[in-house]
């Protein structure tokens, strides 16, 4: 687990990345969401994994991969007790805004190696339910607002060890260190266009 989401410190402070709140849900009231990570080493062959994907060229093999790397992340993180093994609350859980935000620049990337022809063409004017959209009208992420930078970065990752931020210990948030709503800062404003120039 990187320790930037696994660190329920940053700076002196909560940190945000380390839990998320939930919300009040029958049989299972308000509280931080958690997390049980496996052991690092079974996400050692990953990388690789992710190389090999992005070699399919058929569509329906790319899809069926790309599923089956997102659908383990899940339970690796969230482990046997923690939020990221269950659908209902996954979302509340930081770390699963990462984690589909690389499932969807994996996505991309396939898409600038093999073309948007790659794509059986009986699937572009498929609806995305409940959203009023097309797969056609999702292609592109700069026209939904975003863009994946050109250039990338990387850092060792050590599989072997039980270092620090790596999988399996970390504890999320005692009651004492996760802020009350009082202590959080409330959010700014967002500036005006005007504002902004």
């Amino acid at each position: 687990m990187p320790a930037d989401y696994a660190d329920a410190q940053a700076d002196g402070a909560f940190n945000p990345l380390s839990a998320g709140p939930t919300q009040d849900m029958p049989g299972d009231p308000a509280r931080w969401t958690t997390r049980s990570p496996r052991e690092s080493s079974e996400l050692a062959p990953l990388a690789q994994e992710v190389d090999d994907l992005l070699e399919l060229g058929q569509f329906v093999d790319f899809s069926s991969q790309i599923q089956d790397i997102h659908d383990r992340l899940h339970p690796w993180t969230g482990g046997d007790t923690g939020d990221m093994s269950s659908v209902a609350t996954s979302a509340y859980d930081p770390i699963f805004w990462a984690h589909h935000c690389m499932i969807d620049r994996i996505w991309y990337l396939w898409q600038l190696k093999w073309g948007l022809t790659a794509i059986p063409p009986e699937y572009l004017d498929l609806p995305l339910a409940p959203f009023a959209y097309t797969v056609k009208e999702v292609l592109d992420p700069r026209a939904l607002g975003y863009e994946y930078a050109s250039s990338t970065a990387s850092a060792p990752i050590d599989f072997g060890g039980e270092g620090e931020g790596e999988g399996g210990g970390e504890e999320t948030p005692t009651e004492e260190e996760i802020p009350t709503e009082e202590e959080v800062p409330a959010e700014e404003e967002a500036p005006t266009e005007e504002e902004n120039g």
